[in-house]
């Protein structure tokens, strides 16, 4: 609702070669990682069972709580993407992989991607950085102040 209200076209309506697009390179990571560099902590997208959920971590990390850890073990639930708060930050802590250890512990699954407010990325697993990149932004000035605006920012 919120991404209609500042103008996004939502990814679902949008047409793409192969019918799909990776989610941290869809509008809504903008969202997230704005918000994040607004409120100075983490947020992670997980995906389970065709629903998807948004967790708010703080300024050390995003701890995926044991409920949706087993949700995701039953319905082959994936961590998206998480945001790292500060431009260019990009490479996974010490609490990112062992994240991804218990993840693949427990779902199989072995690696996912973190987005910074600037468009840095790196795809990484428990053991580090596999690659980085930079996805471009399509947020406005208007949209960046109206984001930081309803988050508490550009005060």
């Amino acid at each position: 609702m919120l991404l209609f209200w500042i103008g996004f076209t939502p990814v679902s309506t949008r047409a793409f070669g192969d019918d799909e697009i990776e989610p941290f390179r869809s509008v809504e990571w903008q969202a997230k990682a704005l918000t994040g560099e607004v409120t100075g902590v983490e947020f992670a997208r997980v995906t389970i069972g065709g629903k998807t959920y948004l967790i708010r971590g703080d300024k050390g990390g995003t701890v995926i709580p044991n409920r949706l850890l087993d949700e995701m073990k039953m319905h082959s639930g994936t961590l998206d993407f998480h945001s790292h708060p500060h431009n260019d930050d990009c490479i996974p802590s010490k609490s990112d992989r062992l994240m991804m250890r218990k993840l693949r512990q427990t779902t199989g699954q072995r690696e996912s991607t973190i987005v910074t407010p600037n468009g840095r990325t790196s795809l990484f697993d428990e053991h580090g950085v596999i690659e980085t990149g930079t996805i471009s932004s399509t947020l406005d000035d208007a949209r960046r102040r109206a984001l930081m605006e309803l988050f508490g920012g550009g005060k």
